[in-house]
């Protein structure tokens, strides 16, 4: 049985984690076919946008505990080494990337949204860290990921308490973006990317890269040209196709990346 279920449209491509039975909770061989999609996608200049989803009305419950348990330390680290790689690669697709929340969102659950660049939840999602109920210490790559997105009071808060939140609560602590009925999240989702999809490709994955730089680099420091990207883009197709539209009043129509 395939663990990752892949489907593309319109240039938007939608990942399921597909042990439903299981919540979803991630094992190394889940990993395994997740980062051979990833790398796939990363190769494909024609994706506008990626959803992670899970199947079965559940995200993910985060890692499978049988696997886990029986872990010696090597093997823990072999895990850990992976799952961040995986994940990394995920965070680092040149298209924008959403994960579509519904059910729970719990340990490594969340670490994976938490590397994608959209949040998405249904109203009856539940976040949360369960690591010192279980006696877990989460590594540092997944422990900085929450911090920026939650700030440090709430990422102590949900490590150190195992406390869940709701979509709600967590839309207004920055863990989640967008917020919608429970039935609805997969079109919301949908709607959502295919309106990034119509957008400027290369302008959307550069500007997604320079987003990036400034969330490493806040004060530029280590920028040679600000005003690089911005220059270059001036006369180009997109942006002649682009302007056009806005005049002409109509759907501009973007040439394909190279």
């Amino acid at each position: 049985m395939k663990l990752i279920r892949s489907a593309a449209e319109e240039g938007v491509l939608t990942l399921s984690l597909n042990r439903a039975e299981k919540k979803n909770a991630v094992n190394g061989e889940l990993l395994v076919e997740l980062e051979s999609h990833l790398d796939r996608a990363a190769a494909d200049a024609s994706l506008r946008a990626v959803i992670v989803r899970g199947e079965g009305g559940c995200f993910c419950a985060g890692a499978d505990l049988r696997e886990l348990t029986n872990f010696s330390p090597e093997a823990m680290r072999a895990f850990h080494d992976l799952r961040e790689r995986v994940l990394a690669k995920l965070e680092e697709l040149p298209c924008p990337t959403f994960a579509a929340i519904e059910g729970f969102a719990l340990g490594t659950g969340l670490e994976l949204a938490l590397s994608t660049d959209f949040r998405v939840a249904a109203e009856g999602a539940a976040l949360g860290v369960p690591s010192s109920l279980l006696g877990i210490v989460e590594s540092h790559h997944y422990l900085a990921r929450l911090v920026r997105s939650a700030g440090l009071s709430r990422a102590r808060f949900l490590v150190l308490t195992g406390q869940r939140i709701g979509a709600a609560e967590a839309c207004a602590w920055g863990l989640v973006e967008k917020v919608f009925p429970d039935g609805e999240l997969p079109g919301r989702v949908a709607q959502l990317a295919q309106a990034i999809a119509g957008h400027a490709p290369a302008s959307v994955r550069l500007s997604k890269r320079i987003l990036g730089e400034c969330d490493r680099d806040p004060y530029l420091r280590e920028v040679a040209d600000p005003g690089g990207a911005m220059a270059g883009a001036a006369g180009g197709a997109e942006m002649r196709e682009g302007t056009a539209a806005f005049v002409e009043k109509r759907r501009a129509r973007f040439p394909a990346p190279d």
